[in-house]
């Protein structure tokens, strides 16, 4: 059952959700990147955090990685291209 509500919550979650693995590389991101930065979700698995996150804001996102990974909860905020090329300003809770 937790498995479904896990799942369920990562699907229909109004916010948008992305999964990455140790390496800062996209295992799966819920429906709203579409929406949110104009990607379709299949397109952005695989990609790493460098391509997602502007330059400027990797240490920010960076070290709330490093700190999830070590058992914490983080926050950060950071900007990310859209596919039309606008900035796209989004606050994450890193887990």
């Amino acid at each position: 059952v937790l498995g479904a509500l896990s799942e369920a919550l990562f699907t229909y979650n109004p916010d948008l959700v992305w999964d990455f693995d140790l390496t800062g590389h996209v295992r799966r991101v819920n429906g709203r990147v579409t929406a949110m930065l104009g990607y379709a979700p299949d397109e952005v698995v695989g990609w790493h955090v460098r391509q997602i996150v502007l330059p400027d804001d990797l240490p920010a996102a960076e070290q709330s990685f490093a700190t999830a990974a070590g058992g914490q909860a983080a926050t950060c905020t950071c900007r990310m291209r859209h596919r039309d090329g606008r900035v796209v300003a989004v606050r994450a809770s890193v887990i």
